[in-house]
């Protein structure tokens, strides 16, 4: 049977990605915390996440934000809230 177009757009695209060692174990435990309920044990999955982040790997996530916050900011006229880095 032919798939009508609404099929055709909900599909999902499959897509193929290689992750740092550090991403596969944030997703992990993103996986895991998603099965606990509570948001306080998402916060603390992202607060361990960078908490284990090298001065180097902080700094990069800094400059990742920062393009981020660049471009976001080019498609709204809100200006975006920045929290103070503490590296």
């Amino acid at each position: 049977m032919p798939r009508t177009n609404s099929e055709a757009a909900n599909r999902k695209a499959r897509k193929s990605f290689t992750l740092s060692a550090e991403s596969v174990a944030f997703l992990d435990a993103m996986r895991r915390v998603r099965i606990e309920p509570g948001r306080s044990a998402l916060d603390e999955t992202i607060s361990d996440y960078y908490s284990s982040l090298t001065i180097e790997e902080a700094k990069e996530q800094a400059l990742w934000g920062d393009f981020a916050e660049r471009e976001l900011s080019s498609f709204t006229s809100i200006p975006l809230k920045r929290a103070d880095a503490r590296l």
